[in-house]
């Protein structure tokens, strides 16, 4: 009994003295925080990793509506592989494609099928013809507008396990770390420049309607023949002595 006792009574001590041993704390406690923050790192490394490509795509989408705002006019009407909006498609297409390929940072390319380029509105696009018809009808300027939109889908860094909704059908889901990154750009058709008219700014003297110079004949009896406006005091032609 007093052995039992006595056993009982260490047992508590080396229970008390281990409760108060402060030794390994840090360490135990990294050992909680450290999968927190692993997966913070990894959290952030894959947000920079997307708002990276979605920069890039939407740089690319931007040089696509700003090379066609400004060629686009001056393309071929009667080759269908330039035809509004079709044609601008397949040109915008190239353009998106080649600026993500330069990108060494992200390495995409767009994939047929997955991803898509869209341009609208569907109508052909003109711009104003002056300034008087701009003043008259001032949404006359949304004629001239279009819109550049690239959608592509990526792979998460680091998030296989997610799982997003489709933003074009709500209904479905994207595989398991992907999602779809969509940006669009808007531009102006560039016609021919707006110019102020005649009426604005008053008619134009044509240069056959200037005064010629007046030269005088050559003269063989002169040494010299005066030219009107050559510096001359003598304006009017010498007579010819034989």
């Amino acid at each position: 009994m007093t052995e039992c006792r006595t056993t009982l009574v260490r047992s508590r001590r080396h229970l008390r003295r281990w409760w108060r041993d402060r030794r390994g704390a840090a360490l135990v406690q990294f050992m909680v925080v450290l999968p927190a923050m692993i997966f913070l790192i990894l959290s952030l490394v894959s947000l920079f990793g997307v708002m990276a490509v979605r920069d890039t795509l939407c740089e690319a989408t931007h040089q696509a509506g700003r090379y066609l705002q400004v060629e686009g006019p001056q393309f071929p009407t009667d080759d269908p592989a330039f035809q509004y909006p079709v044609g601008w498609e397949r040109i915008a297409w190239q353009i998106i494609d080649q600026e993500l390929a330069s990108r060494t940072l992200t390495n995409l390319r767009l994939q047929t099928g997955t991803d898509e380029v869209d341009i609208w509105p569907d109508d052909p696009r003109r711009s104003p013809l002056d300034t008087i018809e701009l003043q008259t009808d001032p949404q006359i300027v949304n004629d001239a507008l279009f819109y550049v939109k690239a959608t592509k889908v990526i792979t998460i860094p680091y998030g296989g396990w997610l799982k997003l909704p489709n933003p074009d059908a709500p209904d479905m889901e994207l595989p398991a770390g992907q999602m779809r990154l969509s940006c669009r750009t808007g531009a102006f058709y560039e016609g021919p420049p707006i110019e102020p008219t005649r009426q604005s700014r008053g008619p134009k003297v044509p240069n056959s309607c200037r005064p010629p110079i007046r030269r005088c004949a050559p003269c063989p009896g002169c040494t010299q023949t005066p030219v009107p406006g050559d510096g001359t005091p003598t304006v009017e032609c010498p007579t010819c002595r034989n």
